[in-house]
């Protein structure tokens, strides 16, 4: 045998034994053993046609009380720089006035697709109506879907912000007399 011959024979063992891993994108999936042009038998159909589970990790949850942290921590030094403050800083004009609150969130949203579509997947109508909440156009899909997820955190934060925020303000208040 050729030298040319052992290559390519070596390479059909090597395939061979890789079996249904090995992709051949511009003709479907190679199966091992099959000439080309014959059908596959009733078996075969049945052990590539197998249900496959996915488990998808769900990460809005934690990404929303990531954000509400440091917006808590943004919240208390804000307060810690201006000690003569008698009232609760206002979230937007306050503590946004430098963009911190809007970095926060934006540094929340996910930014691989793979997470994008999973949020998108598990949180979907939320995700809309958090776009459609913050009136800002037509499409929740804009910019893959991290608008939405960006509006929908930021809304999460506002929320905290509104019903907690007195606590954070009401403690450090007493700690500074």
């Amino acid at each position: 045998m050729t030298e040319k011959r052992k290559s390519f024979a070596s390479s059909l063992e090597d395939i061979k034994k890789l079996g249904d891993q090995t992709p051949n994108t511009s003709q479907g999936v190679f199966r091992s053993g099959r000439v080309a042009g014959t059908k596959e038998t009733k078996n075969e159909r049945k052990r590539h046609n197998m249900k496959r589970t996915i488990e998808i990790e769900d990460t809005l949850d934690n990404r929303v009380e990531c954000a509400i942290d440091e917006v808590k921590s943004e919240l208390e030094n804000y307060l810690k720089e201006n000690p003569d403050t008698d009232s609760l800083p206002c979230l937007n004009n306050d503590l946004d006035y430098s963009g911190a609150i809007h970095s926060i969130v934006d540094s929340s949203v996910p930014i691989y697709t793979h997470e994008i579509k999973s949020t998108w997947y598990l949180h979907g109508s939320e995700l809309e109506e958090a776009y459609e909440n913050a009136g800002v156009g037509d499409n929740p899909m804009e910019n893959d879907g991290m608008s939405a997820i960006y509006f929908y955190i930021m809304d999460k934060v506002q929320e905290w912000y509104n019903n907690e925020a007195e606590e954070v303000f009401e403690k450090w208040k007493e700690n500074n007399k």
